[in-house]
């Protein structure tokens, strides 16, 4: 019974996300940030059916676009850590890590250092490096203070 209300709700999101992507577009242009949020949420519902090429042209996309608009720094972090989510989940390592780094990067020039955020961040570094068996780096990332 879950499985079929998630599965109807993710269906629902994704027909209002290009229902949203189609009518911002002819407005506002293929560049503008809620085209992005567009791009993120069709991601976001593609991710959850497991299609994660898909979903990873699609936060590319959203990352690309917030980049042009400069607006939003977390938006672009939070789409670069989610970049980094999909490659870890195909095994590639370090293509994630790259992601991961960028995240962090701009994570900390933005918020506060004690943000959970950030932790979360350093948490996804730990856990790569983890799976990729290099346990002293995966600790160094599991004992930043922040």
């Amino acid at each position: 019974m879950k499985k079929n209300l998630k599965s109807h709700l993710t269906y629902c999101y994704y027909l209002s996300s290009i229902y949203n992507f189609n009518r911002y577009q002819k407005t506002l242009g293929e560049h503008d940030t809620c085209i992005g949020d567009v791009h993120n949420m069709m991601a976001n519902v593609l991710f959850l059916q497991e299609k994660k090429d898909e979903a990873l042209i699609h936060y590319e996309q959203s990352v690309k676009i917030y980049k042009l608009n400069s607006e939003n720094p977390l938006a672009i972090a939070q789409g670069l850590n989610n970049i980094a989510i999909i490659l870890k989940s195909k095994g590639e390592l370090e293509k994630a890590l790259e992601y991961y780094q960028e995240s962090l990067k701009i994570k900390k020039s933005s918020l506060e250092e004690n943000s959970p955020s950030i932790a979360s961040t350093l948490n996804n570094i730990a856990s790569l490096y983890q799976e990729k068996e290099l346990y002293e780096d995966a600790l160094v990332y599991c004992q930043v203070r922040i």
